[in-house]
């Protein structure tokens, strides 16, 4: 799993997961799962 975070905000600015990886396909659900009414989702053009 790759994160990109703004630091001054403590936010999680972009998110990428990959289900070949066990730990990336269990990990990202909890968090997501965590704080739904926090994720934003932004669809690429």
């Amino acid at each position: 799993m790759t994160l990109l975070v703004d630091a001054k905000v403590n936010a999680i600015l972009d998110l990428h997961v990959t289900t070949t990886r066990k730990h990336d396909s269990q990990i990202a659900p909890s968090l997501i799962k965590r704080n739904p009414e926090d994720i934003r989702y932004f669809p690429t053009p």
